[in-house]
């Protein structure tokens, strides 16, 4: 498995082989699992979603919708409030808020590296 991040405030798990074509990724928030549900992601629409959410945090662009990559992350709602240098994250699940506050460039790094990480498995 590739740990991006860190389980105490955000935190992706990609596991080290597909199974039928689907990815397991587990997407952890405040040491809570999101994806308990559903972590099986389509790799080339999870890459797609992420891209397009990086590119919308890097202008500042966001609306309603945040964290919305596919079937792995239809158990959850998300939200996004930015700040200057700040970025506080708040994740619904099973009747249990999650909130999370990191700098907006580690949330810019972890994107990255996840990104570059799944394109490298899609190869």
């Amino acid at each position: 498995m590739h740990q991006f991040g860190n389980k105490n405030k955000l935190c992706f798990i990609v596991a080290l082989n597909a199974e039928d074509g689907l990815w397991p990724i587990d997407i952890w928030a405040k040491n809570v699992l999101l994806t308990h549900y559903d972590h099986w992601a389509y790799l080339q629409c999870f890459i797609f979603s992420l891209e397009v959410e990086l590119n919308n945090l890097k202008l500042r662009k966001l609306d309603d919708v945040f964290f919305d990559h596919g079937p792995t992350t239809d158990d959850f709602h998300a939200e996004i409030y930015l700040s200057e240098n700040e970025v506080d994250l708040s994740f619904e699940l099973d009747n249990k808020m999650v909130k999370v506050s990191m700098q907006y460039n580690e949330l810019i790094d972890l994107y990255t590296k996840v990104i570059v990480h799944l394109n490298k498995l899609e190869a």
